[in-house]
C-alpha cells in the first residue's frame, strides 16, 4: 500500500543539524566530527553503489538524458515543477546565511564563545574557536575512520557549548533575528509558500495510486 505522505514522521536529523557545530555528546561520541549515518542510511548507500555498477549506458542515457535529448529525470522535474508558481529560493538561502554570520558577531554570541573556549582549555584543548575544533587537519572526515583524538575532541566540544550556552545563545539570536526577516518580507515568505504548496501537491498526485 502506498505510503499517505501527510502521515509520515518528520525524519530524526536534518542536514542543518549541525548549523552551531556539534552539539550533541552521545553522537559525538560514536561519530565524533564525521556526520552521523544510520544503518540504514548505510544500506542505502550500499544498496545504490551497487545499482550503479549494474546500470547500463543505454539505461543511463534514459535515466538522466544525454546531450539535448532529455531523460526520465528531467520528465519528472517538469511534471512536478507543473503549475508551481515562482519564489525567490536563492533569497532565502542567502538570508539563512545571513542570519548565521550576523548572530555570530553578537555581543552575547562573541561571549558565549570566550566562556566555550575557557572551558576546552580546562579539558585541556587549546582551539580559540569551534570552527578550530572542526576544523582541525588531524581529523579525515573523508575517511570512513574516526580516531580517539577526535571523538574526545568532539565530546568535550559538545559539552562546552552546553555548559557555556553558546548553543543556547546562538539559537536565540538567531531566531530573533529570522523573525525580523519574516516580518519584514511577508511577500516573499508568502511566495516561498505558495511554491511549496504546489509543489508538495504536484508530488502527492504524482504518488497517488
Amino acid at each position: 500500500m502506498p505510503t499517505n505522505i501527510a502521515d509520515e514522521r518528520p525524519p530524526a536529523r536534518y542536514d542543518n543539524s549541525r548549523r552551531y557545530g556539534v552539539v550533541d555528546e552521545s553522537t559525538a561520541a560514536q561519530f565524533g566530527y564525521h556526520r552521523p549515518v544510520t544503518d540504514d542510511e548505510r544500506e542505502r548507500r550500499t544498496a545504490m553503489t551497487e545499482w550503479a555498477r549494474r546500470v547500463s549506458a543505454e539505461e543511463e542515457a534514459a535515466i538522466y538524458g544525454e546531450a539535448e535529448t532529455p531523460g526520465c529525470y528531467s520528465e519528472v522535474d517538469a511534471l512536478l515543477a507543473r503549475g508551481v508558481p515562482e519564489a525567490d529560493t536563492d533569497w532565502l538561502t542567502e538570508r539563512g546565511v545571513g542570519t548565521l554570520r550576523k548572530t555570530e558577531r553578537s555581543a552575547e554570541v562573541v561571549g558565549a564563545k570566550e566562556r566555550w573556549r575557557s572551558c576546552m582549555s580546562a579539558a585541556g584543548y587549546s582551539y580559540r574557536t569551534p570552527d578550530g575544533a572542526i576544523g582541525d587537519p588531524r581529523w579525515d572526515l573523508d575517511s570512513a575512520k574516526i580516531s580517539a583524538l577526535e571523538v574526545g575532541t568532539a565530546r568535550a566540544d559538545a559539552r562546552c557549548k552546553r555548559v557555556s550556552g553558546l548553543f543556547d545563545a546562538w539559537h536565540a539570536a538567531e531566531a530573533t533575528a529570522q523573525a525580523r526577516v519574516i516580518e519584514e518580507n511577508p511577500e516573499k515568505f508568502r511566495a516561498l509558500a505558495a511554491n511549496k504548496r504546489a509543489h508538495l501537491t504536484n508530488v502527492r498526485n504524482a504518488l497517488a495510486p
